[in-house]
């Protein structure tokens, strides 16, 4: 490219009295550079004119990529870090940054600019975003978010008061297996684990309310055992317990 100030020209020859003629140019200019291109014709008789156009290079805005918070998953009470790499095709320096976190949608004003949200804004089942753009002494990329991670928990739900209706029964009647199951998290499912002649079978308990969790059900003569109960909660974290309860 030509340095400030500087001057190409281009010969270019057109004949007859209708004639047209181009020229590629390449321009290799940082953005915010003009460019005046002027054409300048004479005929035969030396009559001279000419025609001007005056050009800005533009900026190619850059991106904010990889934008992602760890660590993951997210527990409650953990300082998380987010992270951004810079891109920019005009292989223009970067000129700076800025970012954001959100706690619920909600802007957490204190962590504005900082790559780092500390724990005590890490709170059980709330949803976090960070957010960054860049600058590339131009221009301001466009915001760019992280996925949204919810904070979960390290703790296995508690099963307790395990109980069957009846110990024995007909094939026509239903018995009611039930389970009282907590977490500080939402529950996501409940199973029992029934034993019949050793062939195990997994069956999803329903919640009745108030944390009573029930499997209800008719069952083949016979006796059958009750080895576990299972639960898991909206963290993944599961929790077994065993059992020795039994109906026949």
């Amino acid at each position: 490219s030509l340095p400030n100030g500087a001057k190409q020209f281009i010969n270019k020859t057109v004949t007859g009295t209708n004639d047209q003629c181009s020229q590629n140019y390449t321009i290799r200019l940082s953005a915010g550079s003009v460019i005046n291109f002027t054409v300048i014709v004479n005929d035969t008789a030396n009559n001279i004119n000419q025609s001007q156009q005056i050009i800005t290079v533009s900026n190619t805005l850059p991106t904010a990529t990889n934008v992602s918070i760890t660590p993951l998953p997210l527990t409650e009470g953990t300082t998380v870090k987010g992270h951004a790499n810079y891109s920019d095709l005009d292989n223009d320096i970067v000129g700076g940054n800025q970012t954001y976190w959100y706690v619920n949608k909600t802007l957490i004003n204190e962590a504005n600019n900082s790559f780092i949200l500390l724990g005590g804004n890490i709170t059980l089942n709330s949803n976090i975003t960070f957010s960054a753009r860049f600058n590339d002494t131009y221009n301001w990329s466009d915001w760019i978010n992280s996925s949204i991670a919810t904070v979960g928990d390290t703790t296995p739900p508690t099963i307790t008061n395990k109980a069957v209706s009846k110990t024995s029964f007909t094939t026509s009647e239903k018995v009611n297996i039930t389970a009282i199951v907590r977490d500080a998290n939402e529950i996501a499912t409940v199973k029992v684990t029934i034993n019949k002649s050793d062939v195990h079978t997994n069956y999803t308990m329903t919640l009745l309310g108030n944390d009573l969790y029930e499997f209800t059900s008719t069952f083949a003569a016979g006796d059958h055992n009750i080895p576990y109960f299972y639960a898991k909660d909206g963290s993944g974290n599961e929790g077994q317990e065993p059992s020795n309860l039994r109906f026949s």
